[in-house]
């Protein structure tokens, strides 16, 4: 990761590229993960993640990619360069759980909402009921957990 998040006084700078972010060109907010120190510590705690407006100064969004399909959505880098954000932009208040935040949203917050709406209304929606509901399911005729 070479996206830098550097403190300035209440805040921080940061200076990067994400490359193919759906729907950039569309975006009000940007969710950038950023090194906060440069050393590469245990548990990705060098990462931190920071919420910023699209429209601050120096950011700006690449041309949009062109896709062999999903005409629906656009793909296109941000290019940050010397964006100044308040400190209150670091998610968590604390750097280093960045990464940490990332998977934990991937793994418990990650489905679209539609999926989890339905999970919900069907009672897979808790982690009993999941075990419940994959204790009768099976593929390749075989069950997909014991």
């Amino acid at each position: 990761m070479k996206t830098r998040a550097v403190r300035d006084g209440n805040g921080y700078v940061l200076n990067g590229t994400k490359r193919y972010i759906t729907n950039a060109p569309f975006a009000d907010v940007i969710l950038v993960m950023a090194r906060t120190n440069a050393e590469a510590l245990p548990k990705n705690a060098h990462v931190s993640a920071f919420m910023v407006p699209r429209d601050a100064l120096g950011v700006s969004i690449g041309k949009p990619d062109g896709k062999m399909g999903q005409a629906g959505s656009q793909i296109a880098d941000v290019i940050l360069e010397d964006v100044h954000v308040d400190g209150d932009a670091l998610l968590g208040g604390e750097e280093g759980i960045g990464f940490r935040a990332a998977i934990k949203a991937s793994i418990t917050g990650g489905c679209p909402s539609r999926r989890r709406a339905s999970a919900m209304r069907s009672g897979c929606s808790t982690p009993a009921s999941n075990m419940r509901w994959s204790a009768r399911r099976s593929a390749s005729r075989s069950p997909i957990s014991s």
